[in-house]
């Protein structure tokens, strides 16, 4: 028989991750390999840009400074992403769209959707969890076999025995 500890230890089982030491240095060179390679291209487009905008648009000089390019596609990045990240959560969450004041329903969710990374996150820690329990539950049904399979040679030698 189960106790209640045990129920308790199956629902709270944690996925284990990367130190904080190694997220830290992970994100550390995620950054500086980025910021290279950003220094790197709005340096020639820059260049480029200024060249085709001078020989081919505008008879004065023009100079689009390599601010003006990281400017101008981090803006562009930074609308489309939060675009995706609020289609996303809207199509996945059932709650009401609204303020403190309003309340509307959402008319787009969708109970099939499965794109977002709100929903993703959810999917895999009901999976881990489900993987987790089953693993607990084969190591105590693999317990439980090798107590009854000892009882049962138990039996038998009693048995033969007689």
């Amino acid at each position: 028989m189960m106790d209640p500890d045990t129920s308790e230890q199956q629902t709270d089982v944690q996925e284990e991750g990367l130190r904080t030491s190694l997220k830290v240095v992970c994100y550390l060179s995620a950054f500086f390999f980025t910021s290279i390679i950003i220094y790197v291209f709005s340096e020639f487009i820059s260049s480029m840009l200024t060249k085709m905008v001078n020989k081919w648009f505008v008879e004065e000089e023009v100079s689009i400074t390599q601010f003006d390019v990281i400017t101008t596609v981090g803006a562009i990045y930074l609308i489309f992403s939060l675009s995706k990240i609020l289609g996303n959560h809207l199509g996945a969450s059932g709650t009401e769209i609204g303020t403190s004041i309003t309340n509307f329903p959402n008319p787009f969710h969708d109970s099939s959707y499965r794109d977002g990374s709100f929903t993703l996150k959810l999917e895999n820690k009901r999976i881990f969890n489900k993987y987790k329990n089953l693993s607990y539950q084969y190591k105590l049904d693999m317990e439980l076999y090798n107590e009854l399979e000892q009882k049962y040679r138990h039996v038998l030698v009693r048995k033969i025995s007689i």
